[in-house]
């Protein structure tokens, strides 16, 4: 018959971070080891975790070789669960630390699975995480109702996201007022660049009561280089008046952004063009090393050209916005 090897795993070991008083404990169970020639199975029986002085739920994992080939595969998990885990095995002064006890993340993680090609060294991991949830933390919106699911592997991070229910995203003060959000999805890929790293995404779709858009955009950092953007955005707008809640704060100049929310008084515009191509620090690239440009074509306008001026209806107008001017 096949060997196997039980090893009954003891009571209260504990891992802990003091800084955040975060702990982990394993309070009993068995770890399964069965081989065959030269393959062999590694599979848990009745593990008993609590973090934080939380039991998780039931939750086993298992772990198969065969040949040159791993697999493995773990029950769903709670992000919450999880969390402390991923606190402990953190820098407590870190960016991405101040982020997770920011964010509190919640959701499920389910479908997680390993493998792993000794003959290709290669390796991947993915999975689902589902009904997610978290706070704001810098830029980005606190969101509920979300799902993703993940792939992770030696040439980066694939990252597909949707946004399940209408919600209102609060990004300010970089936008004037949070956006009430009817429907997002994303499909977002990180790769590790030989020194540093680009965010791409090929679509990124997003539409509120008022526009609605559909972003492809590359993100890079690459040695001391500055943050670097390339982004081509197509968008509908259905009512002018309200298109100053969507003037990004520092990448259209302020008197522009002053001058457009009194003299837009109503419109439409379809297939407007919006292009950034360069580095954040440099706008509003007055040595010519970048350009952000916005085409607005707009028709049915009302539009004030200032103060004391009646206002023109009806009319058929093509704004360009270029760098912090409006041509």
């Amino acid at each position: 018959g096949r060997p196997r090897h039980r090893g009954r795993l003891p009571r209260h070991r504990r891992a802990q971070q003091a800084e955040q008083q975060h702990s982990l404990e394993l309070q009993g169970g068995e770890i399964v080891w069965q081989r065959h020639a030269d393959d062999w199975q590694l599979y848990s029986q009745g593990l008993q975790l609590h973090s934080d002085n939380q039991p998780w739920r039931s939750w086993q994992l298992q772990l198969n070789k065969q040949a040159e080939q791993y697999a493995g595969q773990m029950d769903p998990l709670l992000l919450s669960e999880l969390t402390p885990l991923a606190g402990m095995l953190l820098p407590v002064e870190s960016a991405a630390s101040e982020a997770l006890r920011t964010l509190t993340p919640q959701g499920r993680l389910s479908e997680f699975r390993f493998s792993r090609d000794e003959a290709q060294d290669s390796w991947q991991f993915s999975g689902q995480m589902e009904q997610l949830q978290w706070q704001r933390w810098r830029m980005i919106p606190g969101l509920h109702d979300v799902d993703a699911s993940f792939h992770l592997s030696p040439q980066g991070v694939a990252l597909t996201v949707q946004q399940l229910k209408p919600q209102t995203w609060d990004l300010q003060p970089y936008f004037e007022k949070p956006w009430p959000v009817e429907a997002f999805s994303a499909d977002l890929n990180w790769q590790k660049l030989s020194d540093g790293w680009a965010l791409t995404a090929e679509q990124v779709q997003l539409k509120t009561d008022v526009v609605t858009t559909a972003t492809q955009f590359r993100l890079s950092q690459e040695g001391k280089q500055p943050l670097f953007l390339a982004l081509d955005s197509g968008v509908d707008l259905k009512d002018a008046s309200q298109a100053h809640y969507y003037f990004p704060h520092g990448a259209m100049g302020e008197p522009v952004i002053k001058y457009l929310t009194s003299a837009l008084q109503g419109g439409h515009a379809e297939n407007a063009r919006i292009l950034w191509h360069g580095a954040f620090r440099d706008f509003p690239f007055k040595e010519k090393n970048g350009i952000f440009q916005a085409w607005v074509p707009l028709r049915d306008a009302t539009f004030q050209f200032g103060a004391g001026w009646l206002p023109l209806r009806e009319m058929s107008l093509d704004l360009l916005f270029e760098n912090d001017r409006l041509d």
